[in-house]
């Protein structure tokens, strides 16, 4: 039986080097999978705005806050959408940097790949390689590696995450309560650059409830909560000026998004499949292998006392693991189900199924089980790195065709300097590069209230002139189309037209120049 498995299983104290090599050179292939074309691939990304523009309007002297949705309350005062640590580091960063869209990824795609390396890093050194070797190479194929490309905290978040796990996990096996501090102030932290990271936080708080003796729970706990409280005095300096305001409107934001939940199975799988392609039966696969195999591994651990106190490595992280994979799905469905939401979630049943492999279990049920699981989880990352692979030649391929200098040329020779210039948010950098002066509209193009000045002129996407059209069709009715162009001309899957209107006019009359 499983409880008798823990006694058989003798560690394996040094990894070879061979094995430190192998990690090594499958993390640095999957830094150069997309690492060298950042700046240019992805294309345009509707979420990079919305994490950076605030960044780029104080490195210009204006204030953090400007207008997502109109009916957001305190526009203009505050901006308090998301966690306030991203969008303030990105100050540091373009300034170092400058106003780049490789900028506004990299924090997010090098913290990343960092946090996967510490995590390898640490199950080398306990000899747990063969665990290392499957992680750092599940996340080659994992499409969560090209869901930190959109400059957008989960990478960076990521990073925080796998060092409070970290923390964890020496806590559990070390008698003071220093690891327990780390893991609440890693974990805070991780909360301050998305708050999503909280699900995270209570999946610490479980572990230790799991896995030490209930007479040292409120210790341990309260050393957690200890942790937590320098991080939790920075989110209140950053909201504290207008503490309530950022308040009421993070709250408000927090009701729009949990608005978009699908609300049936079917169209949650269908959202699934839309949204991560060949990569859907990597993440399905994922979820069947916590809710049919660690989740019943994990009850089964609650009521084995033996498991408590000082396990070993492989079974600490298999338990540990487990919980935060439960935590990731309950985190990914409460989130709306958006597909960079999944960062949280991957590699833990990938670091849970290996090192229950390595805990040499004799158990030939429990033996029989992971080796169809692994299978089966082997099968559906296939498909998912090949996506990848695929991804990564586009980026090579159209490599030429998506620089977005030629955008910046004909924008500047088009559009006169000095006119108050809105737009689809996502033009930011493109128009500041051009020298125009450019105002994103709100992130919601569907926003019934955009106000647009009479005086002003419009660069819009399609997606956004669609939008227009049907929220506000007023605002295009009696502006002239000046020019419309087309970004990343060539490109198979990219191609994408902007149209330029000019100002209101009782007279407007189209006089389009491409």
């Amino acid at each position: 039986m499983i409880e008798n498995d823990i006694d058989n299983f003798v560690p394996q104290k040094r990894s070879p080097l061979w094995a430190y090599f192998l990690c090594c050179v499958l993390i640095m292939a999957a830094v150069v999978m997309f690492g060298f074309t950042l700046n240019r691939y992805p294309a345009f990304y509707v979420d990079e705005p919305f994490f950076n523009v605030s960044a780029v309007r104080w490195l210009d002297g204006s204030s953090f806050a400007y207008t997502l949705h109109s009916e957001a309350p305190h526009n203009g005062k505050v901006w308090a959408f998301h966690g306030p640590f991203f969008f303030r580091l990105q100050t540091v960063s373009f300034k170092l940097m400058g106003v780049t869209h490789f900028t506004c990824r990299f924090l997010s795609f090098f913290g990343a790949h960092l946090g996967i390396f510490i995590m390898c890093l640490f199950l080398l050194r306990r000899g747990m390689y063969i665990t290392a070797i499957v992680l750092s190479a599940a996340w080659m194929g994992d499409r969560s590696s090209s869901q930190i490309l959109l400059g957008r905290p989960e990478g960076i978040c990521l990073l925080f995450v796998i060092l409070g796990y970290v923390s964890l996990l020496n806590a559990l096996r070390s008698r003071t309560m220093a690891w327990f501090v780390g893991a609440g102030f890693f974990t805070g932290i991780a909360t301050g650059f998305n708050p999503a990271a909280l699900y995270m936080g209570l999946a610490v708080c479980a572990a230790i409830m799991i896995s030490k003796p209930a007479n040292k729970w409120l210790k341990s706990l309260i050393a957690v909560a200890v942790g937590a409280l320098v991080p939790a005095g920075v989110i209140l300096l950053c909201l504290a000026p207008s503490l309530t305001q950022s308040i009421e409107q993070f709250l408000w934001y927090l009701n729009l998004s949990t608005k978009e939940v699908v609300p049936s199975l079917q169209q949650r799988l269908s959202n699934l499949q839309f949204a991560f392609g060949w990569a859907t039966y990597w993440n399905l696969g994922l979820m069947l292998v916590s809710l049919l195999f660690l989740l019943p591994l994990l009850v089964k651990s609650i009521m084995i006392d033996k498991w408590k106190g000082s396990p070993d490595w492989p079974i600490s992280i298999t338990i540990t693991g487990s919980v935060f994979s439960i935590a990731g799905i309950i985190l990914y469905i409460r989130s709306s189900m958006h597909p960079y939401y999944l960062v949280f979630f991957t590699i833990w049943p990938v670091l849970a199924l290996s090192a229950f492999w390595e805990s040499k279990t004799e158990s030939e049920r429990l033996r029989s089980a992971l080796s169809v699981y692994a299978l089966v989880i082997a099968i559906c990352w296939l498909p998912s790195f090949t996506w990848n692979v695929m991804r990564s030649r586009e980026a090579v391929l159209f490599w030429e065709v998506l620089d977005k200098r030629p955008i910046v040329k004909h924008l500047a020779g088009e559009i006169p300097q000095g006119v108050d210039l809105r737009g689809d948010p996502k033009y930011f950098i493109v128009t500041r590069d051009a020298g125009l002066n450019f105002t994103p509209l709100p992130f919601y193009a569907n926003d019934s209230g955009i106000d647009v000045p009479a005086k002003a002129w419009l660069l819009l996407s399609p997606a956004y002139v669609n939008f227009l059209k049907r929220t506000r069709p007023d605002y295009l009715a009696n502006r002239a189309l000046i020019f419309k162009g087309a970004a990343f001309d060539g490109s198979m899957y990219y191609r994408e037209e902007y149209f330029a209107y000019g100002p209101e006019s009782s007279q407007q009359k189209d006089h389009i120049r491409n």
